[in-house]
């Protein structure tokens, strides 16, 4: 299911390619901070389609900011923390670590960071 369009673009679907893109952004952002600092030199959450990755590269450039690192689980903690699970459709970690392409399980460094 496509999310609704985003006001400021046009009203039809964006080429698959197009959501693979964003997801591929995301999912890198949430992995590196390099990719994080890569991708805000050209794209700020209005540049995305899809509202939820809009909304969870919001979050990631938030906890960068704050000199958090930004990783499925403490983007999902500051989901939970702000009351906006809400922009989630799907509400659960698994679609950050999806879009991570790993788990948390498999990143030493996630575990070592919430640990």
């Amino acid at each position: 299911m496509n999310p609704a369009p985003r006001d400021d673009f046009e009203r039809h679907a964006p080429a698959p390619a197009v959501l693979d893109a964003e997801r591929q952004v995301v999912g890198a952002a949430l992995m590196s901070r390099d990719a994080i600092d890569a991708a805000a030199e050209t794209l700020a959450p209005e540049s995305f389609w899809d509202a939820e990755l809009a909304s969870i590269f919001q979050v990631v450039l938030d906890l960068r900011g704050a000199g958090i690192h930004a990783d499925p689980v403490s983007v999902h903690r500051r989901f939970e923390q702000t009351g906006q699970m809400g922009l989630l459709r799907r509400s659960d970690p698994t679609v950050l670590r999806k879009l991570a392409g790993h788990t948390v399980l498999a990143n030493p460094d996630t575990v070592r960071n919430h640990a």
